[in-house]
């Protein structure tokens, strides 16, 4: 059983797959690519061992048209292990983020520095007025645990852009009409929530005493989420 996979359209279409222990994906390029771990900023080599993070160069083995040579994939990996309960025996790893901004959009991979154009003449639609919390739940980062609260109203039409694993949402103190825009199709599996009133995230939603879902009654303290599902730092921002 395969549970998740990853290839590079320059190099394979499947260089790692996860076994049913589920603790990561192994790599199955042997003999026809070589891996190498480089430190993005300085591209100083890195040994592949547990707990190194860093981005993945490949070097082709048996190309002879068009080979390739320490190819940077622009892939930030975290090496998980170099054995594993079902016998295999080559590195585990996970793929945390890109080492540049890029996105991809139904297979096309899109910089959003080409779209700042099409971006910057998009104008929030919003009427009455919401409270909205962000918290950041990027382990590791520069504002891990940081929280922000504002106001969204049509009077100041303040817009805001919600980084990958910052956690955000809104009480409505009005009726009100909100506009959303995303980069993805929505995925129940990437899906996480944490309590409306965690102490830690310390949030002022502008009620005493919300409105709230079943849904956002059973979310878990940031202290309780389990580890494999929290957000990680670095991620694409």
């Amino acid at each position: 059983m395969v549970n998740e996979v990853m290839g590079l359209g320059d190099v394979a279409p499947s260089l790692y797959g996860e076994c049913e222990a589920q603790q990561g994906m192994h790599f199955c390029g042997q003999g026809f690519v070589w891996p190498e771990l480089v430190d993005p900023a300085t591209h100083e080599p890195l040994a592949i061992e547990t707990g190194v993070v860093g981005e993945v160069v490949y070097t082709t083995l048996q190309r002879e048209a068009m080979p390739l040579v320490r190819f940077r994939s622009g892939d930030l990996l975290e090496i998980l292990g170099t054995s594993c309960a079902c016998g295999r025996t080559s590195f585990r790893a996970r793929c945390l983020a890109r080492t540049d901004d890029m996105f991809i959009v139904r297979g096309v991979n899109v910089y959003p520095t080409a779209i700042v154009a099409v971006v910057g003449e998009f104008h929030p639609h919003v009427t009455g007025r919401a409270r909205v919390v962000l918290h950041d739940l990027r382990e590791g980062g520069p504002t891990d645990g940081g929280t922000e609260c504002f106001d969204l109203s049509g009077e100041n039409h303040v817009g805001a852009y919600i980084p990958p694993g910052v956690a955000h949402g809104f009480a409505a103190l009005t009726d009100m009409v909100i506009t959303y825009q995303v980069d993805g199709y929505y995925n129940p599996a990437d899906e996480l929530g944490v309590a409306w009133d965690d102490p830690v995230i310390g949030a002022d939603w502008g009620v005493a005493d919300p409105i709230l879902s079943e849904r956002d009654r059973q979310n878990p303290l940031r202290a309780d989420i389990p580890s494999n599902r929290r957000p990680y730092w670095p991620m694409r921002t």
